[in-house]
């Protein structure tokens, strides 16, 4: 059964916006969107904190990135490397589903290499995006209302913090150093990281794709997790000017289900597409809470879903179809629903699709190269 969704506790949400309510923290922090806990300067860091805001939870040390007063401010001729930073996570609720598909967390770490003289040393920055709650509730809905509507707690965000704040984190990451930038540079790719975390409010796991190939598939649908922004921030970087030439591939993890058309838009205001909605995730929440022996046995069992097949007799109900939540830029409201009919073989959940390389413009991709990053997969897990 869906847990009755929470009455708001305080902070009003209009209903042109949003159909459902959120928790309480939430709608007090995003609904203020230039206010939030000053970050006290330290010594020698009053030109890089001064407009550090922390609108997240009392634990959490990143600054956000919601507007260029709120990021920081390099030297323009200072020079900086860029490091891709990857490290498998655990999870809220989704523990053994996040280490049975890899799952890892990414950012990037930039770090001064040559200071300009007379200006202040900048310490290392580790720039990220990440869901607010990771675990099931970025991927489905935390409730549905009595009125059928789905109700998500997927919001993420973009910050920036010093790095040593995740030294832990850091120390027992995959490091990559794939070039450097000038402060100039990374002075523009910050007006673009505002820019990207304002069109990627929510937390999406899932790709639509023509074929289970990362650099060869189309497009329909596309995710939006920490690999995206890594991705695009390299690419973004790479487009303005800083010098990266790494040839070696920087893995991430993708999840894909796999048609051969667009996907059609459904209208929650139609009885029909509502219940098509709430009746996917519906068969979908069991699977958060299960342990999977291995890959097959978490392959298997979200064919099944998908398919409406039953595990005693194999027989499928219904065309194998997904739904797919798109949550749209920040402010467009309450997001929309896509539907997609299925083709073999459904989605990517091999290994060596589970982990590809990014697709970086400077790059030069080589035939065959499935499989280069599948052993960032873990491949068995015992059940707890």
């Amino acid at each position: 059964m869906w847990p009755k969704p929470q009455e708001p506790q305080s902070v009003p949400v209009s209903a042109k916006h949003f159909s459902f309510t959120m928790q309480f923290w939430w709608l007090a922090l995003s609904s203020l969107p230039t206010q939030g806990i000053r970050v006290q300067d330290g010594d020698g860091l009053q030109r890089l904190w001064g407009s550090c805001v922390q609108p997240w939870l009392p634990a959490e040390t990143a600054c956000s990135a919601r507007s260029m007063s709120e990021m920081p401010s390099l030297p323009d001729e200072a020079v900086y490397t860029v490091e891709y930073a990857s490290h498998p996570i655990s999870s809220n609720g989704l523990k053994s589903l996040s280490t049975l598909l890899s799952f890892t967390h990414s950012a990037l770490v930039v770090t001064e290499t040559r200071q300009v003289v007379g200006s202040e040393e900048t310490p290392p920055l580790l720039f990220e995006y990440f869901a607010r709650d990771f675990g099931p509730k970025a991927i489905l809905p935390a409730a549905i209302s009595d009125g059928g509507i789905p109700i998500w707690e997927n919001q993420a965000v973009v910050g920036w913090r010093v790095a040593s704040d995740k030294g832990e984190w850091l120390q027992g990451a995959n490091r990559t150093t794939v070039g450097t930038a000038t402060g100039r540079i990374l002075n523009q790719w910050f007006r673009e990281v505002v820019l990207w975390g304002r069109r990627h409010p929510a937390y999406t796991l899932f790709n639509l794709w023509d074929s289970t190939n990362a650099a060869t598939r189309k497009s329909y649908m596309g995710d939006s997790v920490c690999h995206s922004f890594t991705e695009w921030s390299l690419s973004d970087l790479f487009r303005l000017g800083a010098d990266f030439s790494i040839q070696r591939p920087l893995c991430r993890n993708y999840f894909a289900f796999i048609t051969d058309r667009s996907p059609s838009r459904l209208d929650l205001t139609t009885p029909a597409d509502s219940q098509s909605i709430v009746e996917f995730y519906q068969q979908l929440q069991p699977l958060t809470s299960h342990s999977f022996h291995d890959i097959a046995d978490f392959a298997s069992n979200l064919l099944r879903t998908v398919r409406g097949e039953t595990r005693e007799t194999g027989e499928t109900s219904k065309t194998a179809e997904v739904v797919l939540f798109h949550a749209g830029p920040e402010g467009s409201g309450p997001g929309e629903y896509f539907r997609a009919n299925l083709v073999k073989p459904y989605f990517g959940v091999k290994p060596s699709q589970l982990a590809q390389r990014m697709i970086l413009p400077w790059q030069h991709i080589p035939p065959n190269v499935e499989g280069e990053c599948e052993t960032q997969v873990v491949r068995t897990l015992t059940p707890w």
